[in-house]
């Protein structure tokens, strides 16, 4: 399993260079991941193009052969990220349905605007149904969801607005999308309506700690990012 990670623009090539120093921290070698970095994509600085790019590297890392480990530049392993990775093969999500991710609290009706819903193999019956983060997530090679994510993605399934847009769905309930997680939540839930009984909780994996203070070691990762601020130092 690769460990992957792109960086662009803001604060988040430094939380490249963060993690990247991390995981050599941990005895991994330089070929046990590949994290790129770039201040700006195509000759501009911009913050939605993150987005786009994001899910580029991973078609381009999936196409690559290897099972991959995604990590957002706000992520810190709380364990030896071989553990984790030995954790992630063991479990029954990844056993059963080649990739592991987590369930934030929200749901599909919440967190995907109508647009990505109809490109989705789901029913409004499904609307329930959990959003899954891809803050950190593991994707087998040449699986279903591999397969759904990347079509999702190529359908312009992750377009749309982080903050609340009425146009973009007129359903009760509705909040925000939330782009390449809205295609891996669609792809999850379509390969398997069992997802929720099996995924781990947001809380049970990953501690939210943007101070650098209290950190709770038990978990398998801390999401420290920067929202325009620099990184928190982070001691382990």
């Amino acid at each position: 399993m690769k460990i992957v990670n792109i960086g662009v623009g803001a604060w988040y090539p430094k939380g490249s260079k963060r993690l990247r120093s991390i995981l050599l921290e941990q005895g991994l070698k330089e070929n046990d991941f590949i994290i790129e970095s770039f201040a700006r994509l195509d000759g501009q600085h911009t913050r939605y193009r993150g987005y786009e790019a994001k899910l580029e590297f991973i078609e381009r890392m999936l196409n690559g052969g290897d099972d991959i480990l995604w990590l957002d530049c706000s992520v810190v392993p709380m364990q030896n990220i071989k553990e984790i990775i030995a954790y992630i093969q063991s479990h029954d999500m990844w056993q059963h349905l080649g990739c592991w991710a987590y369930k934030t609290g929200y749901t599909i009706r919440q967190s995907v605007n109508d647009q990505a819903f109809n490109k989705s193999k789901l029913q409004l019956k499904d609307l329930d149904l959990p959003e899954f983060a891809t803050t950190v997530f593991a994707l087998k090679n040449g699986s279903f969801i591999h397969k759904e994510f990347i079509r999702l993605y190529h359908e312009g399934a992750h377009i749309g607005s982080r903050d609340y847009d009425a146009k973009e769905s007129k359903r009760e309930g509705y909040l925000f999308h939330r782009q390449d997680q809205s295609c891996m939540t669609l792809a999850i839930n379509a390969a398997s309506r069992n997802a929720i009984a099996i995924a781990d909780n947001l809380g049970d994996v990953v501690n939210y700690n943007y101070t650098g203070v209290d950190v709770d070691k038990s978990k398998l990762f801390l999401i420290a990012g920067g929202y325009g601020k620099e990184l928190p130092e982070i001691h382990l």
